[in-house]
């Protein structure tokens, strides 16, 4: 409905637009005076129009995951110089986000906006030649989904579980690590709200977990990232103090130093490829881990690598770490023969240096493999020592068949002894003959021993007189295999004794 006014020499007239279509509007005036016709003017005739702006319609409100904001676009209205866009949150609106920009699209920052449902609306703003549109409908919801909770974060078999509490309108998580400077692992994305992240890669420290929720298509704003005030913590590998070869006990007694929040330590042996040897053992209270060496270990150089573990559910076990410790299996001594020196009536073992070895231990094993006789020590020679010999006695040694073992030992705490070297050859400790009969041979001036029975296996046998005192006298006298019967002389002037031994 039209309003007049009149000022002095001219009257204005407003109208209200609120109501009116969009369209073009033109204006005309009716001069009305008592007693006098009226008169009606034409605006046409003066090219004097003005104009109501289309409301904005077709809005198409969506999530641009690339620039992380909310992108509103509509189709442009005919004659409009700008537009305004009110933006509002749960259906209240948020006045301080308005924009005014001069073409679609508006833009919607994310960073920092409250979990919630967001809609919006926009008004063509006319020049002084046109008339404002109306404010469109409100546009389709986009939703910022809210920040998943923590329901729980703790370590088992390899891997942090992060579990979340499910959110509304998400498809989709991810979770990552952080630790306490602040460094983030890769985020790991699953459609279930347990998710799992490998500890195999981490660090060791303390980490907390971040989460986040996002959703399956462009109505949905991924939610902030959320921090747990749960911790989980991968412990440090242990540092080794020392490492000790224990001859006695055959093992090698590593040292470690303890590790804060640890309930147990480990350490294993590592070839120079750094390939596992054995099994990794634990360490006691003492914080000593004693590696048995057996004769599988073969010569060279072994690292020592060490571990710590916990059995709580917030603590993951350190990473294997190999430390400078070292120790050094020595190569086994080569035998270069094994015979027996009738003359000194010892078993004579020839054998060939090793490297790094302070001295070589000597033995006999009985037929059964079993350790025979008395251990013999060698020390090693000068540099430049390539070849060693040691003697062996036979006193004691019952009747069997024997080979010589050695092996090579250090006094060097580092250094393990060398498994034992068996000679090929072998010797066999004859059985003592029995002395079937003694006759003085007066013809012959001799004593005629008889042999009771041949020995398997000897070549011969020897005679000789013994004194009272169990000491021989003159010379040993060789008796024939086949024959059994030898002879000793007779002119000797104190008692004697005999004793004959097969060869």
């Amino acid at each position: 409905m039209a309003s007049s006014t009149k000022s002095a020499g001219y009257t204005n007239a407003s109208f209200g637009v609120s109501s009116l279509a969009a369209g073009t509007y033109h204006a005309r005036v009716t001069a009305v005076a008592s007693g006098y016709n009226s008169s009606v003017s034409n605006s046409r005739d003066n090219n004097i129009s003005i104009e109501k702006l289309a409301t904005v319609s077709a809005l198409q409100f969506a999530y641009n995951s690339s620039s992380e904001k909310i992108d509103l676009s509509w189709p442009s209205v005919k004659g409009a110089s700008s537009y305004q866009v009110q933006y509002f949150k749960n259906g209240s609106h948020m006045t301080g986000s308005d924009q005014t920009i001069s073409a679609s699209p508006a833009h919607l920052d994310t960073s920092g906006l409250a979990a919630g449902d967001y809609t919006a609306r926009v008004l063509a703003v006319a020049d002084s030649h046109h008339v404002n549109g109306e404010w469109s409908a409100a546009s389709n919801q986009v939703t910022k989904l809210a920040a998943p909770a923590f329901q729980s974060l703790s370590y088992a078999s390899g891997n942090v579980q992060v579990n979340l509490a499910s959110v509304t309108g998400a498809s989709r998580y991810k979770a990552r690590l952080v630790d306490s400077s602040n460094h983030r692992t890769d985020a790991v994305e699953s459609s279930n709200p347990t998710i799992e992240i490998s500890a195999d890669e981490l660090a060791s420290g303390t980490y907390h977990a971040e989460a986040m929720a996002t959703g399956s298509d462009n109505t949905k704003v991924p939610s902030d990232w959320r921090t747990s005030s749960a911790m989980v913590t991968k412990l440090a590998a242990p540092a080794v103090s020392a490492a000790v070869w224990d001859e006695s006990a055959a093992q090698v007694v590593v040292t470690l130093a303890a590790v804060s929040g640890a309930a147990s330590l480990s350490a294993q042996l590592v070839a120079a490829d750094q390939t596992p040897v054995g099994s990794p053992v634990a360490a006691g209270s003492d914080l000593n881990a004693r590696i048995r060496i057996d004769n599988n270990l073969t010569a060279g150089s072994y690292g020592i690598r060490t571990q710590a573990a916990s059995s709580g559910s917030q603590f993951i076990p350190s990473d294997w770490s190999v430390s400078s410790a070292a120790v050094l299996r020595l190569a086994q001594p080569a035998i270069t023969s094994f015979t027996y020196d009738e003359v000194h009536e010892t078993i004579v073992v020839s054998f060939q240096s090793v490297a790094n070895a302070t001295a070589y231990e000597v033995q006999l094993l009985n037929s059964a493999g079993h350790a025979a006789g008395a251990v013999v020590s060698v020390q090693a020679g000068a540099a430049g020592t390539t070849a060693y010999t040691a003697q062996l006695s036979v006193a004691g040694l019952p009747v069997d068949t024997y080979k010589a073992q050695v092996r090579a030992v250090s006094t060097d705490q580092q250094t393990i002894s060398s498994v034992w070297a068996v000679s090929a050859q072998s010797l066999t400790e004859l059985a003592a003959p029995a002395i079937g009969s003694v006759a003085y041979d007066a013809s012959r001036n001799q004593v005629k021993v008889v042999i009771a029975a041949g020995i398997p296996g000897a070549a011969g046998y020897q005679i000789q007189y013994l004194n009272a005192q169990g000491i021989p006298l003159g010379q040993a006298v060789f008796v024939n295999p086949a024959s059994l019967t030898g002879y000793l002389p007779g002119d000797y002037l104190q008692p004697v004794n005999y004793f004959v031994r097969a060869r």
